[in-house]
């Protein structure tokens, strides 16, 4: 049977026998040699650009500024582009709950043609908007610029339909943020830009044709605008001239609503 040392007593065992100290040739002992810390210490200028180099490099402003002709001065239009967005469901319910830090115009991308066809909406809202304080009667359908927005992207007057096709969705993947910032706002583009960043939990690629092609789902956009069969199409071979007719035909519809 073995013998159960404990530790401590094991520790006692194998301690070395303690040495005297040191000592000078006139018998004085000497104190053991300690690094002066001032020595060890980097300078506080080294050290503070040390920190700021650790520091993740902060993401190239996308936020694109989109000058739209005649839309009044006071009123200046931004839009970003955001593709794999994780957390569509969390952006969805602050819109729900009309969270007023997040009053964009959260688009699926999927639905979208073109910059232009987003655009069209965009810039019918703004002078919805504008005009609405000098004639309430042709004012906004919906609560704010930036819904309207996304209302006037249906073809039809229909704004619960409008929201459920045209807007975020939890199912969302790629979406496209509208802020429409009018003068004498607090709010500046960068400050949308940050908080864009801070929100959206996506790859951030710029605002244009080419991006925004790569998320189209045309066989939903064709459904939406009831472009499958139309006679305007029939017989167009080349692609890329039967979606510009198709985007013409966007258009049309859209100006068309209510009419």
């Amino acid at each position: 049977m073995g013998v159960v040392v404990s530790k401590r007593r094991r520790s006692q065992g194998n301690m070395p026998q303690k040495q005297p100290p040191a000592s000078d040739d006139d018998g004085a002992m000497s104190a053991p040699a300690s690094a002066d810390p001032a020595s060890t210490a980097p300078p506080p200028a080294a050290a503070a650009a040390a920190a700021a180099d650790s520091k993740p490099p902060a993401p190239p402003n996308l936020l694109a500024h989109i000058p739209l002709e005649h839309v009044p001065a006071s009123y200046t239009v931004h839009a970003a582009l955001f593709r794999s967005v994780a957390n569509a469901g969390f952006l969805h319910a602050q819109l729900l709950a009309r969270n007023a830090a997040f009053e964009y115009s959260f688009v699926d991308a999927s639905t979208l043609a073109s910059t232009t066809h987003l655009l069209a909406a965009v810039f019918r809202a703004v002078n919805t908007a504008a005009s609405s304080s000098s004639s309430p009667s042709s004012g906004l359908r919906t609560p704010n610029v930036h819904s309207e927005a996304v209302f006037c992207l249906a073809p039809s007057a229909n704004i619960a339909e409008a929201y459920r096709r045209f807007g975020i969705s939890p199912a969302s993947r790629d979406v496209v943020a509208v802020k429409v910032l009018t003068a004498g706002s607090n709010t500046t583009a960068d400050d949308v830009w940050v908080h864009l960043c801070a929100s959206v939990e996506g790859t951030a690629v710029p605002f244009t044709d080419e991006n925004v092609a790569l998320c189209t789902d045309w066989a939903k956009v064709r459904k939406y605008y009831k472009l499958n069969g139309a006679a305007a199409l029939a017989g167009i071979k080349d692609e890329g001239a039967r979606r510009r007719d198709e985007e013409m035909l966007i258009l049309g519809a859209m100006a068309l609503r209510g009419v």
